[in-house]
C-alpha cells in the first residue's frame, strides 16, 4: 500500500503544478457539451477522494459496507463549472496527500474485506484502493498532464 501511496502522492504534485498554471479559458473549457471541463474533472476527483475515503475507512470498523455515488449528479449539484478554482484545486490537492497518508498505513490484514461501491458490486479493499490510483490516472490522461 506504501507504493499506491507514494505513486498517489507524485501524481497530484505534478498535476497540482501543472494546473496552477492554466487560464481560465484552459479550465472552463469544453471540448462538448457532453463532456467535462477540467474544473468539472478536477471537482469529480474531489469526490472521489471523498467516497474512497468514506471506504476506506469505514471497511475497517462496519460490516456490509455499500458507499455509492452517482458521479454526474455530484459534479452537476456541486456546480464545479462555475466555482473557485483555486479551492477546488486545493481541496483536491490536500484530500489527495490526505487520502495516500491514510492508505500508507492500511493494515494489510484487512486489505481482503469487502465492500460494495454500487457499480462493481463487491469487491476488496485492495481492489478500490488500486482502482483509486487507476482512476485518478486516467482522469489525470484526460486532463492532457504527463505523469
Amino acid at each position: 500500500m506504501k507504493e499506491i501511496a507514494a505513486k498517489i502522492v507524485d501524481n497530484v504534485n505534478i498535476v497540482y503544478r501543472e494546473l496552477g498554471s492554466y487560464t481560465q479559458q484552459q479550465l472552463s473549457c469544453k471540448e462538448s457539451s457532453d463532456m467535462w471541463s477540467v474544473k468539472e474533472i478536477v471537482g469529480h476527483l474531489v469526490d472521489s477522494a471523498a467516497n474512497n475515503h468514506q471506504r476506506i475507512v469505514r471497511v475497517q470498523y462496519a460490516d456490509k459496507l455499500a458507499v455509492s455515488y452517482d458521479q454526474e449528479q455530484w459534479v452537476s449539484v456541486q456546480g464545479y463549472q462555475n466555482s473557485d478554482f483555486n479551492i477546488t484545486l486545493n481541496l483536491w490537492y490536500y484530500y489527495n496527500l490526505h487520502l495516500a497518508d491514510l492508505i500508507s498505513k492500511f493494515s494489510s490484514d484487512k486489505l481482503a474485506e469487502q465492500i460494495s461501491t454500487g457499480d462493481q458490486g463487491l469487491v476488496s479493499i485492495e481492489f478500490v484502493i488500486n482502482d483509486y490510483l487507476r482512476h485518478l490516472e486516467h482522469h489525470i490522461a484526460k486532463l492532457g498532464v504527463a505523469i
